[in-house]
């Protein structure tokens, strides 16, 4: 009998095992994900584009509700918790939407988040046109329109008029993509038509971190190029900007330039650079960089209209960071993706083990009706056949479906948004799905050192190289319920395991717990031991201790340093540390003296925090920056 039992047991894990890894073959949908692997969000029109804030929840840009004959009503950015949960905190029902009130046509295209969480939505708007007769009669210009909100989605006034930004160059220009350089200037991609449904050039142009236009930047600030319609953008390592498109004759076209908006000739001798593969027609919709300077080129190949016959196919192109093509790829630097019908690749990512995934639609019987499609290749080229079926995945949610964006999450796992919609009229939703990759090996950071000293959280980093940024983390008197309560980036300096971080902690006198939570570059989380903040305030007659001037602008004079409250002088140090609102430590110092004077010319106007410590006492004191 118990024989008996232990066979049906291991038969029974077994199997339990079996479906498992069956379910979580890369390639099949991740049913922990919003309902089965998927979220549906009425009230929307097309997802363009898909970001990451720090905390794992997704921002999805696009178009608002739209209806053939009708404009399009605003920028869209939507909110989903990082299991694809709509965030109802979020804007309205976590939706943000925005149109200038005096436009009568406004198109959302993208979607960014910045390193600092904040969100720049961009997108185009029209002030003139009307609909008549089933056709659109044009009339003035189509301007530029970014937005910028703060990580809850609140408007950021810093940027721009009250958070916006509008260009208007006297063409009619719209947006593509954005991107944001290391050093927080903001680049658009786009272009420029001189009637309704043609393109005319290329249009790039870089705006500072406030929203003003670079005016180092090409031509004050803007760059229009040759011919073709833009589709994508990509900032490389080196700070070169690469955008490619479609040539009006459907040819790959891609521009490369300096980051002043010169054109980089040390790509195909002159900056620019053709494709052209076949007698019918390519659409080029996404690039990507890998990570030894290789470029992707995704789209739409073999292009024919021929209703209900087959019209095209997934194609990647790799060249050389010079624009040649690579020849260990594919079949001369090409690979065609073929469905069983016609197919289309809108979107490509590039997986951490260097495998390629391709997000797009394929059509059936005919243009309007389509599917979700996803492929995946190896690194040369070649599919790989364990992903989905045969190395390719298709998903049907209504008439009409298809992806425009995809990324690669921290664990590996694959999120791809997209569109769908019943039937031409009628409004489309917003859909987000997650599938199976590869998981990483995560390389968790450990042995990080902390200490407490006069409510100073100091840190060092044993792993330091491999940290993208730190996380501050408080729980009040429990071993659970941490919250975050400050992020440090990691010094851009001096990053050695003896690299010392400090956070001045705030003043209480309850005994709180912390805990340092370091994220590395491949997304791998670990955190430090909790450590208490045990200490305890005897404050020190603030009447001793004079700052002085109040609001200060240039040097603040600090007044008392040695007294106690009787008076007696002490002869031990007094250390001072002025910190910010967000508790990150500026400046410190440590003397033995009467008083002290603080250089602070260099600090931003705002409200800042001085603590005096010694071994006996410890007090804050608050002053403003003009």
């Amino acid at each position: 009998m118990k024989k008996i039992f232990i066979k049906s047991f291991i038969f029974l894990y077994l199997q339990v095992c079996f479906i498992y890894n069956t379910s979580a073959q890369p390639g099949n949908l991740d049913k922990s994900f919003g309902t089965d692997g998927k979220t549906v969000t009425e009230n929307t029109f097309k997802l363009f584009s898909l970001a990451i804030q720090r905390n794992g929840n997704i921002i999805a840009g696009g178009q608002g509700t739209s209806i053939i004959g009708t404009p399009n009503t605003s920028l869209f950015a939507v909110r989903y918790t990082p299991d694809g949960i709509l965030d109802n905190s979020f804007g309205e029902n976590g939706i943000l939407k925005y149109a200038p009130e005096d436009y009568i046509l406004t198109e959302g295209q993208y979607a960014i988040v910045q390193p600092d969480d904040k969100i720049i939505v961009a997108g185009n708007g029209y002030k003139d046109y009307y609909y008549s007769n089933a056709v659109f009669d044009w009339i003035g210009n189509y301007n530029l329109i970014l937005r910028r909100y703060m990580p809850d989605g609140t408007p950021d006034s810093s940027f721009g008029e009250n958070s916006v930004v509008i260009t208007d160059f006297g063409e009619r220009d719209f947006v593509k993509e954005v991107a944001l350089q290391t050093d927080g200037k903001i680049i658009v991609a786009g272009g420029r038509s001189f009637d309704y449904g043609g393109t005319d050039s290329f249009l790039i142009c870089r705006y500072l971190p406030n929203g003003m236009l670079d005016e180092s930047f090409g031509d004050k600030g803007k760059v229009f190029d040759d011919f073709g319609e833009c589709s994508s953008l990509v900032i490389q390592r080196d700070g070169k900007i690469l955008v490619g498109g479609t040539t009006s004759g459907r040819s790959f076209i891609f521009f490369r330039y300096n980051s002043d908006g010169t054109r980089d000739i040390t790509f195909d001798h002159d900056g620019k650079l053709f494709t052209d593969l076949t007698k019918y027609g390519e659409y080029l919709r996404d690039i990507a960089v890998q990570d030894d300077g290789k470029i992707l080129a995704a789209g739409l190949s073999n292009y024919r209209f021929e209703p209900k016959e087959y019209f095209g196919d997934m194609v990647v192109l790799r060249y050389n960071d010079d624009g040649s093509f690579d020849s260990t790829f594919g079949i001369n630097g090409r690979k065609d993706i073929k469905f069983d019908t016609s197919s289309d690749a809108r979107s490509v990512s590039i997986q951490k083990n260097g495998k390629i995934v391709l997000a797009g639609l394929v059509t059936n019987d005919y243009i309007s009706y389509s599917d979700f499609a996803l492929a995946r290749l190896n690194t040369d080229g070649s599919l790989d056949t364990t992903f989905g079926v045969e190395g390719k995945q298709k998903l049907d949610i209504d008439v009409s479906d298809g992806f425009n964006a995809s990324l690669i999450l921290n664990d590996g796992k694959i999120l791809a948004g997209g569109y769908t919609y019943s039937a031409v009229p009628y409004p489309g939703a917003f859909v987000l799905t997650r599938y199976f990759g590869d998981p990483i090996q995560q390389s968790l950071i450990t042995k990080i050192k902390r200490w407490i000293r006069n409510h100073i959280l100091n840190f060092q980093d044993a792993n330091a190289n491999n940290t993208a940024y730190y996380v501050i983390e408080k729980s009040n008197n429990s071993s659970n319920g941490f919250k975050e309560v400050a992020t440090i980036n990691p010094s851009t300096v001096n990053r050695q395991p003896t690299t010392e971080y400090s956070y001045a902690l705030p003043s209480t006198s309850t005994e709180s717990l912390y805990r340092i939570k370091a994220v590395s570059n491949d997304g791998g989380v670990a955190y430090s031991d909790v450590i208490a903040d045990e200490s305890t305030f005897q404050p020190i007659n603030s009447s001793t201790l004079q700052l002085s001037p109040n609001p200060v602008k240039d040097v603040l004079h600090v007044q008392g340093l040695s007294a106690s409250p009787q008076g007696v002088l002490w002869t031990n140090k007094t250390t001072l540390i002025i910190s910010n609102i967000q508790g990150n430590v500026i400046k410190r110092v440590s003397m033995q003296a009467d008083s002290y004077d603080f250089d602070v010319s260099t600090l931003k106007p705002g409200t800042y925090y001085l603590k005096a410590d010694t071994d006996k006492t410890s007090n804050t004191y608050r002053f403003i920056k003009e």
